[in-house]
């Protein structure tokens, strides 16, 4: 159910549905939909065939406003009459919008204390915004009331791999940019790491930002065991919160 995703979407995003013929006959010009966290139903009418055991694109001619920064809930559906088996026929996929930092915003800086500001967690993860309140992990950073925390009372989940995404940002006519926060990891050392990686492509490709020594606190280990070997990352524990720079 691929949409269009990426930094700062508008009020006339295309919305496309991929549609799988699972039965055993050709299937032509029936109705498809999509609605909009749960708002009214757009429909059109798919005008082709499709063989069994295959599978068809419908773009809708009605787009999408998605214009406000957040997430969104799309649900697609086919409304083929006298189907069988209706229980495949939805599909649900969540859209963040993203925001984008440029110009007069710049330099930019986010303590989380009235929201998300439009960062959001992703992956296989118990990152949460609000007050930590862990065995070891149990403050805010210096100023605040609320931090990103993998679960914000107790320990991660083993085989943990999440993430925070950042808004996204136009650094047109910048130089030298940087970047800094305040940071607390406690870990098992060379085995659960973190790292910050960025994208100049929409997301497309991701790099490692910096290497050890490159900034302030700015990573501890070169991996040599586990998942993503041979990177520079943040691994083991710091004794509480401590500010990180890189660029």
């Amino acid at each position: 159910f691929p949409v269009t995703i990426g930094c700062g979407l508008g009020s006339s995003e295309t919305v496309t549905v991929r549609i799988t013929n699972f039965g055993t006959a050709t299937q032509s010009n029936f109705p498809v939909s999509y609605s909009v966290n749960g708002g009214a139903a757009v429909t059109e009418i798919f005008n082709g065939s499709i063989d069994f055991g295959l599978s068809a694109n419908h773009t809708f001619a009605a787009t999408a406003n998605l214009s406000v920064s957040g997430a969104y809930s799309i649900k697609g559906y086919s409304g083929l009459i006298g189907d069988a088996t209706a229980s495949n026929d939805i599909t649900v996929r969540v859209v963040n919008n993203i925001p984008v930092i440029s110009g007069a915003t710049l330099p930019y800086n986010e303590n989380f204390e009235n929201g998300a500001g439009g960062w959001v967690a992703g992956g296989t993860t118990t990152f949460a915004l609000g007050t930590p309140a862990g065995a070891i992990i149990n403050t805010p950073a210096p100023g605040g009331v609320n931090s990103w925390k993998t679960n914000l009372t107790g320990q991660y989940n083993n085989n943990e791999n999440g993430y925070i995404e950042s808004p996204c940002f136009d650094f047109t006519g910048v130089y030298g940019a940087e970047v800094s926060f305040d940071l607390w990891y406690d870990t098992e050392n060379n085995w659960d790491k973190g790292v910050f990686y960025y994208s100049t492509d929409a997301g497309a490709t991701w790099s490692v930002l910096g290497g050890i020594g490159s900034g302030q606190n700015w990573y501890n280990l070169n991996t040599t065991f586990g998942p993503i070997v041979g990177t520079t990352v943040w691994s083991g524990a710091t004794t509480g919160w401590v500010i990180v720079t890189g660029k």
